[in-house]
């Protein structure tokens, strides 16, 4: 018996963009121009036809004739041609000669589909290329049967073949851009492109089910898909066409793919046949790849499992399933992720009865950060008998996916066993109510009184570790690090606590001016693997990383922690605080577009009440701020206020600064400085120096360096790294009003792509400038810092909201092009019919008046005008 995986598409229901392909297009373009046209080829759903049907309508001149071949009119002779040809002739003796005659007013033919073209109307398609002087334009479908008419003409060199492959990343992330009218969220863009393995054909269809189940939506200024790829019945339908009809045989072995993929070629053989699996391989339904000794079997495409499991009853996928597990059982768990599809096929065939099977397969999504799927396996684990174990896992993956009342709920209910249990209860509630539900005391509360009826040394160091952090987190890096101590004075640690000491000693160091160690530690634990740990690294690495002014590595930090969450898909957390680092590195860079770009991104993922949105929003407020929407970054504080749940100084310090460029910019500067004062104060009482630099150096920036300098030159020779010591002579020279030292400050942030400060040292330089007279120095800074703030668009901090653009007349501009050119005063004269002397005038009032001394920087400064 044979199954078709067959339907009818009703008509497309958007324009979907043309993007990408400029390169083909070009080609095509081209080829038309220059020769006798082009073959484009490539597998369905590529976009053929569009490519064609645009190459052909941006080629200018020609009369055009447009053909679509079909399977129906394949059955006629010229039937492809039937709407272009007259009835023929009773007498006609050569049929093609007479086809071919009416058709040599043709200058451009277009024919889609050319595979399917019937031999006549194939044979016409050539004669009219070699001897009617017609260009065509012809799309074929790679792996089909087609004319051998057709493929001489590529074959015989009479037109080039173009071979069309999917999207790029980039050109998908074009497309959706297009069709949706805005910004798509990079991870969205990343896993459509990759579903649809950048079939332009099906990422429409994606497009078009997320929107109708609403799985596609804005969030944040971006569109983002949340949830499970949502698959309707027509995209179902339409990749059931590209799979076809297969028979009884085909179809187990298909739906065990399916289901189980990747599968084991010599698994898949005991359960079905070696020969239906090669067959199916031959028709592209699946890929076999090598991975180390083993064959392993996947779909084709991504796409191909849905529309097989659509088809598959509840009873039938149940066997589907079982069939799987019993047999990767009974060829042993041999692989950790083994567990966990056993696990998985157990619990939706209904017959999951194991609770450490459950477990084991738990701790392998959690690991994976695959959080939905961990629940629920800790659920069923729970249920199977899996007790306490069961209900702790449970808790911590109800933390981390921010439903601290749910994990506060399992908590209460847990029965415990063992002192192992008992030192994990403690770790995971106490987390839970600090992290989670900002209930401090009783989280402290909750570790102290454990830790007197605990009286092994490896359960003191857990309960010291879990103290160490709730110090840091807080503030007190001073009590944090004498915990580290103790911890190590009561002697070697299990692997996994050894692991936690670093990522604690690290944020430490970044936060009290040890930057230089810090970064030491991150680069010298590159290759931890445990994403928790490795995920604290990085963030600790990119605070150091900005502490010293190194944005490539703090940038190059931030990045290697969004591709760790991506990579495990669910994990919230980490989208938001990496994402925010990114926005850091790109507003001190001035780049304040991608900045606030990144900030909605990540606020629109933040939970109702959540311990990252103040790092969150005070970046929000920040960025705002820095643009000048005082009302905006406003309303992110107060947002802030609202959804934060506790009191450490990651929350509570991004805020706090935050609010100093907000009543700045809203027009109180006595305010700003007030609040910056009391900042830089509350950071130093606490030893967190990263915070107290940023205060006293925000104030330098708003005009009141004199309160800041004597605290930032004592804080260069304790905080590590180059950069402090930058920011306490900025503060320096703003005091003694040295012009001279602000623009040469001004060179120095812009080396290390500080491109704000840098504006801003400019323009603080240009009125010191002006204050002694010095109308050509003054000047000279004032177009350095409108260069320089050119290359922050959208960025008005106080010092730079009232720079303008340098003005020439239409006569100085004009000699100044020359002049740039390098050409000399006397050539410049006789070109522009003026004498030397007036030439000399002019060069001398565009000197003046840009603050420039050559025609190298003359130059330079008129290509940033332009």
């Amino acid at each position: 018996m044979s199954m078709a995986y067959s339907f009818t598409l009703d008509a497309v229901r958007t324009t979907w963009p043309f993007a990408g392909r400029m390169a083909q297009l070009a080609a095509m373009g081209a080829a038309i121009r220059g020769g006798r046209g082009v073959v484009v080829a490539g597998p369905a759903g590529v976009g053929k036809s569009r490519l064609a049907a645009r190459a052909v309508g941006e080629a200018a001149g020609f009369s055009v004739a447009e053909v679509r071949a079909t399977e129906a009119a394949a059955e006629l002779p010229f039937g492809a041609f039937a709407h272009l040809l007259p009835a023929p002739p009773a007498d006609r003796v050569n049929p093609l000669r007479w086809a071919a005659g009416e058709l040599s007013a043709t200058g451009l033919l277009l024919v889609d589909d050319a595979h399917l073209l019937d031999g006549a109307s194939a044979a016409l398609v050539h004669h009219l290329v070699r001897y009617g002087g017609v260009r065509v334009v012809a799309t074929v479908r790679t792996g089909e049967a087609t004319a051998d008419a057709v493929i001489a003409l590529w074959k015989d060199g009479l037109v080039p073949r173009l071979e069309l492959g999917p999207l790029s990343l980039e050109e998908a992330g074009d497309a959706l851009g297009g069709a949706l009218g805005g910004p798509v969220e990079e991870r969205t863009v990343r896993r459509l492109w990759e579903v649809s393995q950048g079939n332009p054909l099906f990422l429409r269809e994606l497009v078009l089910a997320g929107q109708a189940t609403g799985s596609l939506a804005v969030g944040g200024g971006s569109w983002r898909w949340q949830g499970e790829l949502a698959v309707t019945t027509r995209l179902r339908e339409l990749v059931g066409r590209r799979i076809g009809a297969v028979n009884d045989a085909e179809r187990d072995v298909l739906e065990l793919v399916a289901y189980g993929e990747p599968l084991g070629a010599e698994l898949l053989g005991r359960l079905g046949s070696a020969e239906v699996l090669e067959r199916l391989e031959d028709r592209q339904l699946v890929s076999v790849v090598v991975e180390g000794r083993r064959l392993q079997v996947r779909l084709a495409h991504p796409l191909y499992g849905q529309a097989v499991r659509a088809r598959c009853g509840t009873l039938r996928t149940r066997r589907v399933l079982s069939r799987l597990a019993e047999a990767v059982e009974a060829a042993g768990l041999r692989r950790r992720e083994d567990a966990l599809r056993v696990a998985l096929w157990r619990l939706d065939s209904g017959t999951a009865a194991d609770p450490r099977l459950l477990l084991e397969a738990c701790r392998v999504a959690r690991l994976a950060r695959d959080l939905g799927l961990a629940e629920r396996l800790a659920r069923a684990a729970s249920a199977a008998g899996g007790g306490a174990e069961a209900d702790l896992h449970l808790s911590r993956i109800l933390h981390y996916m921010d439903r601290y009342e749910e994990a506060e709920e399992v908590l209460q209910g847990v029965r415990l066993g063992d002192d192992l249990q008992r030192i994990e209860y403690v770790a995971a509630r106490s987390f839970n109510l600090y992290w989670g539900l900002g209930r401090e005391g009783e989280a402290r509360a909750l570790a102290d009184e454990a830790g007197g009826g605990m009286s092994e040394p490896v359960y003191q160091q857990g309960l010291a570790v879990l103290r160490a952090v709730m110090d840091s987190f807080a503030g007190d890096l001073v009590a944090a690090e004498a915990g580290l101590e103790r911890v190590l004075a009561l002697g070697p640690m299990p692997e996994e606590g050894a692991r936690s000491v670093t990522p604690l000693r690290m944020s430490v160091y970044a936060f009290d001016g040890r930057a230089v160690q810090a970064l030491e530690l991150v680069e010298g634990n590159s290759s931890e693997a445990f994403p928790s740990y490795r995920a604290a690294l990085l963030e600790y690495g990119v605070v150091a990383a900005l502490l010293v002014g190194d944005l490539r590595a703090a940038e190059r930090y931030s990045a290697a922690g969004l591709r760790l969450a991506e990579e495990f898909g669910a994990w919230n957390r980490a989208l938001v605080g990496f994402g925010v680092d990114r926005a850091r590195v790109c507003r001190l860079r001035g780049e304040s577009d991608e900045a606030l770009r990144l900030c909605r991104e990540a606020a629109a993922r933040l939970p109702r009440r959540s311990v990252y949105a103040g790092g969150c929003l005070g970046e929000l407020a920040l960025v705002l701020a820095m643009r000048g929407d005082a009302a905006a970054a406003g309303d992110a504080l107060r947002a802030a206020a609202e959804m934060t749940v506790s009191e450490g100084h990651p929350v509570v310090f991004p805020v706090r600064l935050a609010r100093t460029w907000v009543l700045a910019v809203g027009g109180d500067l006595a305010a700003a400085v007030r609040n910056g004062v009391e900042t830089a104060g509350e950071a130093a009482s606490r030893g967190l120096r990263v915070y107290e630099v940023t205060a006293w150096h925000d104030l330098v920036r708003l005009g009141a360096a004199h309160l800041a300098e004597s605290r930032l030159v004592q804080l260069a020779g304790e905080v590590e790294g180059p950069l402090v010591g930058l920011l306490s002579r900025h503060a320096t020279a703003c005091v003694s009003r040295d012009g001279v030292g602000l623009d040469a400050l001004s060179a120095e942030f812009a080396a290390l792509e500080l491109r704000v400060l840098a504006a801003e040292a400019a323009a603080q330089a240009a009125v010191v400038h002006d204050g002694e007279g010095n109308v050509r120095a003054a000047q000279a800074s004032r177009t350095r810092a409108w260069s320089l703030a050119r290359d922050c668009p959208g960025v008005r901090t106080p010092a730079l909201v009232r720079l303008v653009l340098p003005e020439l007349t239409a006569r100085q501009r004009e000699v100044a092009a020359l002049a740039a050119e390098g050409l000399t005063n006397r050539q410049i004269a006789d070109r522009l019919v003026l004498s030397i002397r007036t030439v000399a005038n002019h060069l001398g009032a565009v000197y003046e008046r840009l603050g420039v001394g050559d025609r190298v920087a003359l130059g330079e400064i008129l290509s940033r005008l332009d």
